[in-house]
Formats: structure tokens, sequence, C-alpha cells
């Protein structure tokens, strides 16, 4: 709401709407050839032998969707700077359950609850801010992880699945990781290569899936996911106080450093 009304304030002030605004600040999000073929060679190996050529076209659409993504949040976080913005409402809390896959000690005073779609590339940028989360709070924090596959992605439900039978396994960061470095919605045969590469049993991976039990834990998240508001990806929760999108590491910072001093209720179960 806050962006919305600093948005609405500068279109005026400049005399322009808002998607003039949009166009302006992402104006020079533009991707060239070189961190095209930088971003291939950075991931080859995952990239399922596809030549540079076939995939210039996805790579592109990629990496200035980042961009643009970038410059835009870096354009509102400006205006929330210049006006001086001070929020003084409390936060929502939600009691959204801490259950799935985690990093972090389970005594860990603050707890991040992700819900992520394998194929949003927002969830694959947020990626370095949760790592460096950790490095800064290796004791203090929690991050768990939860799906929420979109619509829009068809495939991001299969690898969800998929990513439940690596976690039977013991495997499951392993699996993300490789999910997210590869930049592809992946087809059945590839995420099943991309299991192998993690060192999966394949024969149980294979009767996992054909289980359900894996389709059903998806399902789940799914469920309790839009039942706590989710409705894109990624979204987080931080000792259920809602955080949405790819945020810098600032906003994570200000709401752990507020758990921390104590100035909000403790984490919910």
């Amino acid at each position: 709401m806050i962006a919305s009304q600093l948005l609405e304030e500068e279109s005026e002030r400049q005399g322009v709407d808002v998607s003039e605004l949009h166009t302006q600040a992402v104006a020079d999000a533009s991707v060239d050839d070189a961190e095209i073929a930088a971003f291939y060679e950075e991931n080859r190996e995952r990239l399922v032998e596809s030549s540079l050529e076939e995939l210039t076209p996805r790579i592109h659409e990629y990496l200035e969707q980042q961009k643009q993504a970038e410059a835009w949040s870096g354009f509102v976080e400006g205006l929330h700077e210049q006006t001086g913005v001070e929020i003084l409402l409390v936060m929502p809390r939600l009691a959204v359950a801490s259950e799935g896959p985690s990093l972090g000690p389970a005594t860990a005073p603050v707890t991040i609850v992700e819900f992520s779609d394998f194929n949003c590339p927002f969830c694959q940028r947020v990626g370095p801010t949760l790592k460096e989360l950790r490095a800064r709070y290796p004791e203090q924090v929690r991050i768990v992880f939860r799906h929420f596959p979109l619509e829009m992605h068809p495939r991001a439900r299969p690898i969800a699945e998929a990513s439940v039978c690596a976690d039977e396994q013991g495997a499951f960061w392993a699996f993300h990781d490789g999910v997210f470095e590869t930049a592809s919605p992946l087809a059945d045969p590839e995420i099943r290569a991309l299991a192998g590469e993690a060192s999966i049993d394949l024969a149980a991976f294979d009767a996992c899936l054909a289980s359900g039990r894996a389709a059903e834990v998806v399902e789940r998240d799914v469920t309790e996911g839009a039942a706590a508001g989710v409705t894109g990806t990624p979204a987080f929760f931080v000792n259920g106080v809602r955080l949405s999108g790819a945020q810098p590491v600032e906003a994570f910072v200000r709401l752990i450093d507020d758990e921390l001093a104590g100035s909000s209720a403790p984490p919910s179960s």
C-alpha cells in the first residue's frame, strides 16, 4: 500500500503514469551477449547438452527479468528513502507451520518459512540472500522450505514432487540447488538425471513418485500456503510476519533484528 501511494505521488510529480515510471526504471536493464555466454558457461554442466545458440533466447529472457526486477525494486526502495517513510503499525503475524526441509538449528529463535516455486526466477534470485542470512545468523535463524508451484509453471509441480522424494533420501538441498542452477523447466528425464547427480537411489526415487505420497506433501503445502494468503512466490513468513517477493537482504535483517531484540511476540509453532 505504501509503495502504491509513493508511486502514485511520483507519477503525479513527473506527469506520467506508473507504467511509464516502470519503463524508465528498467530502461537500462539490458542484457548483452557476453552476459549470456557467461551464464551459459557457469551452468553448462546442467543445461542438458543444449547449445548456447538454442538457449540464448531463454537465457536472455531470464537475465533480463532479473535485471528489471532489481531495477524496479531499487527504484521503489529509493522512493521510500527519499520520503522518509516510517512504519508505526505492528505487522500482523500468522501461525504458519514450519514443516519441511530446513537449514539452521531447530532451536533458532527466528524461523523463516519460505513458500517457493522451482521454476520461479524470483525464487532463484533470492537464493543468495538466504545464503547471506544463514552466514550472518548461523545460530539465530532457521529457514524452512515449503512448496507453492504456480499454475503458470506447469513443470514446477513435478519438480516439487521429485524434491520431496529426494528429501526422503536426505538429498533435498542438493536437488534443490541443482534445480535452481539449471534455470530450466526440466522434463521428467532431466529431473531423473538431476536426481542421479545428487547420488539418489533412483529405484527408491521412482517408487516414491509412483506412490503418490510426494504429491500429497506438495498439495498440503499449497493448501496451507493459500490459507495464509500466499498468491505468488517467493513468499516468506519471518516468525509469522509476512514478507513477499525477492526482497533485498536488508528487508529480512530488519525483521530478524526486531525479533532477536524481543520487540515482537515469540515465534509461532
